[in-house]
């Protein structure tokens, strides 16, 4: 640490100390690379043939072109002229060992003409913006393809960069020299034009994103109001068809209409891949997710190629518990648990709540949070093939829940975890019957507010919850309604029969907390709220009032069948969250029926043991084991 000084024009002095920081603890090399810098002989000559492929590929597409020698002096003549000439950027041909699609699929060899983004004089005056799609949009359009009973295919687009329309930029035209070897069949001195989007400008996405919003305006499509990546194709009102865009893939569903007009599309575009997800009884890979639709339209998705081949554990140097992590060791842990944040994203909402509370310790690192997170990636690899599934329910049965739980002063520091669900089900589930159970959207994060009680730590988890459940529907609706109007978002929702589910809680396992100080006492009854802490009682008056202007039942399970208790601690109970995403079945049992189990339990004196496992094969209600005491 040294002191500074800054002096401004008007003589005046300020103080200041400048920190020096390692910035070796904070850097994060990337693991798995697939880019090959360093070729071997007896490779050379596949690898000149890969980047020639690459060029040719470019060069058809026209986005690209080359100029004769005499063409490229003239230009470097007029550039230098008008102290221009770092309008000519240098290229790279960065090669790859490409993953294969699907688990067990061998690499192949890919080499891609980039243009240095980093070099571009007009860098800081372009539009970057390029949205990309998420799994929440993801899910709930295949909630809505399941329901609807339509085919899903995916596709990606050839060079999509380089398909986009032609290029203005206001400071004038582009140019590049040819990357460090040269390009096969140019001589040396041979300048390319920039004419088109090009891979490794900066506002190439963005500009690729346009030109295909442009098309797919043209055949029809609307932007949603909600998320910029979905497309829907309407015909009188109705949604008929839908396109997610993630960059240069498509994942599309819709009736013959709107097939047909992805047929133009792919007439308009060149595509390297279109599959019909049907069609493929080993999947097809979407955004890291190996996906697959069944013959009922119901889908199922999971992670196991990048769980098999890229998650590796961390080299642990040291032996003690306590023992701080090496800077080695934390650059490894950033990089083993972004992955591990992307899976627990993505696809395994069974890793996402040790993952976030792993996540906050990387600040204090210690050895024994290193064989925390590599028990974590253990767990990932033995369990490799778990996979999501969205069935379809039919629409005049078809309710939303949210499934939420925390845990009270449980991260290192003394903040709270909290985790919820976003779940689809047929609502005979109100009956007391197991039904069809979509596991939808998940998330787990620390409650941002430090709470002094395990009633607090609820309400602000449920609180967050509420939000998820909420944009999941009016996405559901926009997707599903006739003359869907945002404005009118409120009013949709009460079409919905929603559920909230809310846990006890670790500290309100005991009688006095069920009937006195639980959450969905608070909640189910028409009380004020009053609690010892006022803060939390305006929470609860906040969420009661949000669950009348959803018209929202709030039910109550016992902890043991939590489906998110993983969610909200380290080594919390995932049998419940692994059995409903097995068996995509889920029962609730009536909140009157287990209290006055417990009741007449307590009056025989009996002492309930409860089973880790906590759910019952048929009717996913707890499962006892009694004894007398």
């Amino acid at each position: 640490v040294s002191t500074s000084y800054v002096e401004f024009e008007d003589g005046t002095q300020t103080t200041g100390k400048t920190f020096e920081i390692v910035l070796q603890s904070f850097i994060v090399k990337k693991r798995g690379s697939d880019e090959v810098k360093n070729i071997p002989a007896e490779d050379a000559e596949r690898w000149r043939d890969a980047d020639a492929a690459e060029w040719e590929k470019v060069r058809a597409t026209g986005a690209i072109r080359e100029l004769t020698l005499q063409e490229s002096a003239q230009v470097l003549e007029e550039l230098q002229a008008t102290n221009k000439l770092d309008r000519v950027l240098p290229t790279r041909m960065v090669r790859r060992n490409k993953p294969g699609e699907l688990p067990g699929e061998p690499s192949t060899l890919k080499s891609r003409l980039c243009i240095r983004g980093d070099c571009d004089p007009d860098a800081f005056s372009l539009d970057r913006h390029a949205p990309t799609a998420s799994s929440l949009t993801l899910a709930i359009a295949m909630q809505v393809c399941a329901t609807r009973k339509w085919r899903a295919s995916v596709g990606d687009l050839r060079n999509a960069f380089c398909q986009s329309e032609a290029l203005h930029r206001k400071e004038g035209r582009l140019f590049a020299r040819q990357p460090a070897g040269g390009l096969r069949g140019l001589d040396e001195g041979q300048l390319l034009e920039i004419v088109a989007g090009a891979y490794g400008l900066g506002d190439a996405p963005a500009h690729w994103r346009r030109s295909l919003k442009k098309a797919l305006q043209q055949l029809g499509y609307e932007q949603s109001v909600l998320d910029p990546t979905l497309f829907l194709l309407r015909r009188a009102g109705r949604v008929v068809g839908m396109v997610i865009v993630e960059v240069d893939d498509l994942w599309t569903a819709g009736n013959e209409e709107h097939y047909q007009q992805v047929d133009a599309l792919r007439r308009r575009f060149t595509f390297g891949k279109f599959k019909y997800l049907q069609d493929e009884a080993d999947g097809v890979g979407f955004n890291g997710r190996r996906m697959k639709q069944d013959a009922s339209c119901g889908f199922s998705y999971d992670l196991q190629k990048f769980i098999d081949e890229r998650l590796e554990p961390i080299a642990i140097e040291g032996k003690l518990g306590e023992q701080a992590a090496t800077a080695g060791e934390v650059s490894q842990a950033r990089a083993v648990l972004g992955s591990l944040n992307w899976l627990g994203r993505e696809g395994r909402p069974d890793l996402a709540g040790e993952v976030s509370i792993l996540s906050s310790r990387i600040p204090d690192l210690r050895v024994k949070d290193l064989k925390e997170i590599n028990r974590v990636v253990a767990t990932a690899k033995s369990t490799a093939d778990l996979s999501v599934k969205i069935a379809g329910i039919e629409e005049a049965r078809l309710g939303f829940g949210v499934v939420s739980d925390a845990s009270y002063a449980n991260v290192r520091d003394g903040g709270s975890q909290g985790g919820h669900c976003v779940i689809a089900f047929d609502t005979r589930i109100h009956e007391g019957e197991t039904v069809q159970c979509n596991i939808l959207y998940w998330k787990s994060g620390r409650i941002h507010r430090v709470v002094n009680s395990t009633l607090a730590a609820e309400s602000m988890s449920l609180s967050r919850a509420l939000g998820d459940l909420m944009w999941c529907v009016t996405l559901f609706n926009e997707l599903t309604h006739v003359g869907f109007e945002l404005r009118e978002w409120e009013a949709a929702l009460r079409h919905r029969r929603l559920c909230v589910i809310p846990g006890k809680g670790e500290g309100a396992r005991n009688l006095a907390v069920v009937d006195a100080k639980s959450l969905y006492d608070h909640l189910a009854r028409e009380t004020c709220g009053h609690t010892a802490d006022r803060r939390t009682a305006i929470e609860m008056q906040i969420i009661r009032q949000t669950l009348s202007e959803l018209s929202a039942s709030i039910r109550w399970i016992d902890h043991n069948r939590m489906l998110v208790d993983v969610l909200t601690k380290m080594g919390g109970n995932a049998e419940p969250l692994h059995r409903v995403l097995s068996s995509g079945q889920w029962g609730i049992v009536a909140e009157a029926q287990e209290i006055e189990l417990r009741k007449k339990q307590r009056t025989e004196g009996i002492t309930i043991r409860r089973k880790k496992s906590g759910i019952k094969e048929s009717l996913g209600s707890c499962e006892h084991t009694c004894a007398r005491t």
